[in-house]
């Protein structure tokens, strides 16, 4: 689940940098940037994170077999937690080092590894191997947050705007993830085919409130104006007059 979210958010992250560093010297110009980027990161690390975590069960059952059914609300946990450990190295990696504020993202890291060792340790000694995965993810979630509230400090733009942008993915994300649930199937007994099914309600669902939320704050430049001006172009050079 940390592997999905990965898998495309760390290329994403390193192919960002340069342009960063071209911006550093005009802070509006990178703030707009960096916030293009946050939300793209958002909208994947929450697609996929909590999509994970709504088909945990399928997933566990077909990857793994159903010798592992106890795995299910590990698996779920992992989901969420790699949500937010992505946004925060999105918010507290590259845009920080472009900043010079190197020593500041060596305090952020040591920081997490004592947040994130407290959370496991008192985790473990209270509860099971999923209270372990739970405490990780709220306690990363956390701590995404509180690395939120220190940008303002580095870069002009509120605090509330960073939390608007994070929020209405996340609750798009919710949405998805109680549809899902709602939804699934009882009476299908293949695993794989309510996987499918699955999958498919979760994106639509997660596609039209994206798209609703994006209308409603104005339809501000990000990735949703991208990918409908790219699949635009697309549409008019196949169909369009020679």
């Amino acid at each position: 689940s940390r592997m999905a979210t990965a898998e495309i958010v760390i290329p994403m992250a390193r192919a960002i940098y340069p342009n960063y560093a071209k911006l550093k010297d005009n802070l509006k110009e990178l703030t707009e940037s960096f916030l293009i980027v946050l939300r793209t990161v958002s909208i994947v690390s929450f697609s996929f994170g909590f999509g994970i975590a709504a088909v945990s069960e399928d997933i566990v059952y077909v990857i793994l077999g159903d010798q592992w059914g106890f795995a299910v609300p590990l698996v779920s946990w992992l989901g969420v937690f790699g949500t937010f450990a992505a946004i925060q190295s999105t918010v507290s990696g590259h845009i920080l080092i472009v900043l010079n504020r190197e020593r500041t993202v060596f305090v952020i890291t040591w920081a997490r590894l004592l947040v994130f060792a407290a959370s496991v340790l008192t985790a473990a000694m209270l509860g099971n191997v999923v209270d372990i995965a739970m405490a990780t993810a709220l306690s990363t979630a956390a701590f995404t947050v509180g690395c939120l509230f220190y940008l303002p400090k580095v870069l002009p733009v509120p605090i509330t705007r960073l939390l608007l942008e994070i929020f209405r993915v996340f609750l798009t994300a919710l949405l998805m993830f109680a549809a899902v649930r709602t939804l699934h199937s009882q009476t299908i007994s293949s695993h794989l085919t309510t996987l499918a099914i699955d999958v498919v309600t979760g994106a639509s669902v997660f596609t039209v409130i994206l798209g609703l939320s994006w209308i409603a704050a104005g339809r501000p430049d990000g990735p949703e104006k991208r990918v409908i001006k790219l699949i635009s172009d697309r549409l008019g050079r196949r169909f369009g007059r020679p």
